[in-house]
């Protein structure tokens, strides 16, 4: 996770490490749901990337 953007990473840590729901955290961050949406699957898509070119 440390080769991921930082938004990314505190959003994917936050929501499966932390269990907290997406709409939380927009709110904790005060953007739109599907901001922290995207950014999330976009994380976990380079994450997938990552994983498998090592």
């Amino acid at each position: 996770m440390c080769q991921l953007p930082v938004k990314s990473a505190r959003r994917i840590y936050a929501h499966y490490f932390l269990g907290m729901s997406k709409v939380a955290i927009a709110r904790a961050e005060h953007v739109d749901e599907r901001a922290v949406r995207k950014s999330i699957q976009r994380g976990l898509k380079q994450m997938e990337y990552l994983l498998k070119n090592m």
